[in-house]
This record gives structure tokens, C-alpha cells and sequence, in this order.
């Protein structure tokens, strides 16, 4: 660490390196030698983010840290410290005046979470996700409840650890920015196992229909369709993909939070009708492989001919030499291919792809600013069962040849229209909005913000949020009400980043 006096008493901190897997983050203080210091600049984030030692920055100025600079950090009267874990496993600071170490749970939690989002913390996962440093499980002295097959390896291959959902899963490896990139030129490879997958056994494909906005009995054997599971006001219980993989065998792939209510509620519903599997209950694990050069690197460990394998299809095959199911579909906007399989065969494939020197692993930041740069929905964040698909702008999913739950309640909502809409914004210059902040239009709060992130493909900042319909035209000039300042933003067109190699025909 490098301290700096200025003249007049004004002083700076500077940070020649961050070493990573110690570091789980910066906490800055607001007091030296007993006087206050209201204002600090954390510099050399750049190696927080990428998992490196760096320079913190040229001629010895905080200003001239171009990547991840943060400025005007307020977090009381702490002094500056490095952040380590206590024994119980709560996030604590070691102060410099000796007296031992501050458990930040009491150092007010706002503070800290705002310190943590402005890492990526809370633009990376839904919810109230908390960072850990690499190899830790535990928080606030509890074990986490769930580990996928894959844990040992995230932590080995240097993961961030994090809380999603009662699951243990890495946030980054390299960093968020640097996977995010791979990901758009090359491939990366994401553990998704904590997604539920739910296999449905039935000889009426129709009863199936009548819970899935998807109609099971149009889907083709071999094919794959998005849609969601609502409830009788039109609401979004959960959002979906539903794989017919044999004549009267379906595969839905759910969302990890809502994974044990969708098969109970699905239980419910097709009681009689169908037999239900909880196939990731069973030890199923599921990785995902996306990126344009994704193609290139599966075909050589696949008896499968991806050139017949469309955009939303699916089918059984071996890959690595074992049997799985593989399905050409993601979550990232780029060409990419899912593979299901049991635990210990999923751990196998996960280190037979990495091995390919064009694949590496990438955590759950990089896949949330790839997903937001889409435009594609998080359940639980820009959508849920208060929120509609014509609200959430995904009426072009919805099946209009059959009935099923919900359909009568989105069939009146249609007839006058949604009276609001989720939309895609990017704001002007770097300083991006934060989940709850407010849209405000001619001087009037309009909707709040669900989603925002810094978009590296595009060097804009980003984000999603509900305003009134008539707002909602791509171009109309909004504002975000920051925690600082007003932002100003413009609607844009979906999705945002429009390069997105997911259905190209260029597979090898």
C-alpha cells in the first residue's frame, strides 16, 4: 500500500497490487492519524477484477487508473484495511489502530453492499449474493446447503465463491470483463448445474400444453421451445425451456430459485397424467459451452453432426465418450451448446473441454453482463409472478393454438394493452444505474430500473426497467435518478449488442 500526502492536508490512497484469492475486496477508511478523510479513490482494481498483480497506475496519480477506478468511496470512519474472514466466517476488516477486527455485518450493510456492487456484486446475480474469498462456503458461519458436482474444480481453478440462491458457484475466474470478451471472440465454459431439470413422462403431450405456455404436443421430438409457467392472472411463475427429447418423454429446464416450487406445482397440476423426474435432485449436473468458436470445440469430442443440429434443437449423444443430452441453446446471445449428463460424467466433460486452449471458464458475472447486453430477462429481477409476459415484452413466445393457465387473463390484458413495458436503455458515458433506481421522463418517475451493468462489448453502460407503454419506443430520452446524480439514458432497440452468433449456420 502506498499512501500520498497532497498539499493542504488532502490525501490519496493508491494500491501498487491486489492479490486476488486473499482479497476478496477493497474496504477503504475515512480516517488517518485521527483526522477525518471523507474522500478516498481505489485504484488498481483493474487486478481485482482480472485476478493479476498490476501496476496500479502511470505517474503516481489515482486519476490516471483508466479500469475500474472508484471514486468517492464513503464508508465512515474506518482505516484502510485489508478484508479477511473470521473465524465464524463473517466478512470482517483488521483496523490500523489495533483494536482488533470490525465485523462489517455492523458496520451498516448498505454501505457494504453498495461497496461490493460497485465490484459487480449485485449487477452480476439477482438478490442479496455476498462475496466470499476464493475456496470459502460459508456464510455468516453456515455452510452453504449446496454444492454442484463441479465445486472442488472452481475452487482449484482459482473461482470466486459465491452465495446464488443457497448455491456455492464461482462469480469469476480471470475476471468478469475478461471472460465476457472471451466469451464474444472465442468460448467459455459455465457450470449451470444448479438449474433444475424436470423430466415428464406422459402419453398426453396436451396435459402437458395446459401447464406450459409451450404446446407440448405441436413440439417436435428433437426440438426446444422457451416459455414460461404462469399463473392464473397471467403472472410469471417461472420462465422455461421445454425439450421434447423422445415421443413421450419432455425435459423442462427451470430456474434454480423456483426449481422445487415448479415441481411441486407441476406435481399438482399433472397429477395422474404425467410421471415427474427430478433429474438434478438425482445428481445430474448440466455445463453450458457458448461462444462463436463453441462449434469448433465440441465437434471434435461429439459423435454428433452439429451441422444438422439447429438453433433450439436438442438430442441424445456422446460427448467425451459418454452419453448425454445436448441441446444447441444458451443463455449468452452467442453460438453455444448445453450438455446434461450425470454428476461424475459431467466433471469429466468439464475438464475435457477446458483442456482445448480456446475454452476457458467463466462464473456468473460474465454470463449476467452477457445475458443483459441480449436483453434477456432474470426471473426473480425482471421478471416474476407479479409480471406478465406482455409487461416483460415476451408476448412473441406466448402460443395463441391452445389454452393453458393464464391464457384468459392475457387475452383481456391484450385487448387494451399492457400499461407498462420492460424495456433495454444505455446511458450516456460509463456511470451506469443500480436495480431500484428510478426512470424519470420530462421531470416525472416513470418506472424503476430491474437490471443495469456495464456492457463491454459496447463500452456503454446498460441496463432494463419498466416504464409506461408509451415510453417504451426505442429512442425516447429518460432519466435515471442515481444515489448521486441524474444519469440521462435513451430507450434502445433489443438486444443491445446485435453481433450475437447464436443462430448462425457457421457452426464449424
Amino acid at each position: 500500500m502506498k499512501w500520498l500526502a497532497r498539499p493542504r492536508k488532502k490525501l490519496l490512497v493508491s494500491i501498487d497490487w491486489v492479490d486476488v484469492p486473499q482479497l476478496h475486496c477493497l474496504v477503504l477508511a475515512a480516517r488517518l492519524r485521527g483526522r477525518s478523510l471523507p474522500l478516498l479513490w481505489a485504484v488498481g482494481l483493474h487486478a481485482l477484477a482480472h485476478g493479476h498483480p498490476r501496476q496500479w497506475c502511470s505517474n503516481n496519480r489515482p486519476e490516471s487508473c483508466s479500469l475500474f477506478t472508484i471514486s468517492r468511496i464513503m464508508l465512515g470512519r474506518l482505516k484502510l484495511a485489508a478484508p479477511r474472514l473470521m473465524s465464524d466466517g463473517r466478512s470482517s476488516v483488521q483496523t490500523g489502530d489495533r483494536s482488533g477486527p470490525k465485523d462489517l455485518d455492523r458496520l451498516g450493510r448498505k454501505r457494504y453492499r453498495t461497496f461490493l456492487s460497485r465490484h459487480g456484486a449485485r449487477s452480476c446475480w439477482p438478490g442479496d449474493a455476498e462475496m466470499f474469498p476464493t475456496g470459502s462456503h460459508q456464510r455468516r458461519g453456515r455452510q452453504l446447503s449446496k454444492r454442484t458436482v463441479l465445486y472442488d474444480r472452481h475452487v482449484a481453478l482459482g473461482g470466486r465463491m459465491v452465495d446464488f440462491h443457497g448455491w456455492a458457484l464461482p462469480v469469476q475466474y480471470e475476471g468478469i470483463l475478461a471472460e465476457h470478451r472471451h466469451c464474444r471472440s472465442s468460448a467459455c465454459l459455465f457450470d449451470t448445474s444448479h438449474m433444475g431439470q424436470i423430466i415428464i413422462r406422459t402419453g398426453d403431450p396436451q396435459a402437458v400444453g395446459r401447464v406450459t405456455t409451450q404446446d407440448a404436443a405441436r413440439l417436435k421430438v428433437g426440438r426446444a421451445k422457451y416459455g414460461f409457467l404462469l399463473n392464473e392472472a397471467g403472472g410469471i411463475i417461472d420462465d422455461t425451456v421445454l425439450m421434447r427429447i423422445a415421443d413421450g418423454e419432455f425435459m423442462l429446464v427451470v430456474n434454480a430459485a423456483t426449481a422445487s416450487g415448479d415441481f411441486e406445482w407441476l406435481s399438482g397440476h399433472l397429477r395422474r397424467k404425467a410421471e415427474l423426474i427430478d433429474q438434478s435432485a438425482a445428481g445430474w449436473g448440466k455445463v453450458d459451452l457458448q461462444g462463436p468458436l463453441a462449434g469448433q470445440v465440441l465437434a471434435g469430442l461429439t459423435d454428433a453432426d452439429l451441422r444438422d443440429l439447429g438453433y433450439f434443437q436438442v438430442t441424445r449423444a456422446a460427448v467425451c465418450g459418454r452419453q448425454c443430452i445436448l441441446s444447441r441453446t444458451g443463455y449468452t446471445g452467442e453460438l453455444g451448446y448445453e450438455i446434461y449428463a450425470p454428476g461424475e460424467t459431467i466433471s469429466d466433460i468439464f475438464d475435457e473441454i477446458l483442456a482445448d486452449g480456446r475454452v476457458k471458464p467463466a462464473g456468473l458475472g460474465a454470463r449476467d453482463s452477457l445475458r443483459l447486453e441480449m436483453c434477456y430477462p432474470l426471473h426473480g429481477q425482471d421478471i416474476h409472478d407479479q409480471v406478465n409476459p406482455l409487461e416483460a415484452d415476451l408476448g412473441s413466445f406466448l402460443e395463441s393454438r391452445h389454452e393453458y393457465i393464464g391464457s384468459a387473463a392475457l387475452a383481456r390484458i391484450a385487448e387494451t394493452g399492457p400499461a407498462r413495458k420492460l424495456i433495454a436503455f444505455t446511458t450516456r458515458g460509463r456511470r451506469r444505474a443500480r436495480p431500484g433506481d428510478e426512470i424519470r421522463h420530462a421531470g416525472q418517475a416513470s418506472g424503476t430500473v430491474t437490471s443495469a451493468a456495464f456492457a463491454p462489448s459496447l463500452d456503454v453502460s446498460i441496463g432494463m426497467g419498466y416504464v409506461a407503454s408509451r415510453l417504451a419506443e426505442p429512442g425516447t430520452a429518460v432519466t435515471i435518478a442515481g444515489a448521486r446524480a441524474e444519469i440521462p439514458a435513451v430507450v434502445a432497440d433489443k438486444p443491445i449488442y446485435k453481433q450475437g452468433t447464436c443462430r448462425t449456420k457457421e457452426i464449424l
